[in-house]
């Protein structure tokens, strides 16, 4: 087994980047080696198990734009309520 970790453009679906390795390694580990592709103007999302304070701050120094659904739990400084009143407008520094 191993594991896979792309980064994929929303409209073409192309892939941009892409890391694999031994599947006992999270993800986490592995995602610092795609930030490389990674340029200001473009926008990453990434799902929440991708929302690690360490990772968030690697993806910030790229000057891509960030959106990462985030657990529950996560504490997260508020901006503003979403229009649908389920959700936050949040971010970190």
């Amino acid at each position: 087994m191993l594991r896979l970790l792309t980064i994929v453009a929303c409209g073409t679906r192309t892939v941009v980047d892409a890391v694999f390795g031994a599947y006992r390694v999270g993800e986490t580990t592995y995602a610092p080696d795609l930030l490389r592709c990674l340029r200001p103007g473009m926008l990453l999302l990434a799902d929440r198990n991708f929302a690690v304070t360490a990772l968030v701050e690697q993806i910030a120094s790229t000057h891509a734009a960030l959106l990462i659904r985030c657990k529950d739990a996560r504490v997260l400084p508020r901006s503003r309520r979403c229009r649908t009143g389920r959700g936050w407008l949040g971010w970190e520094r």
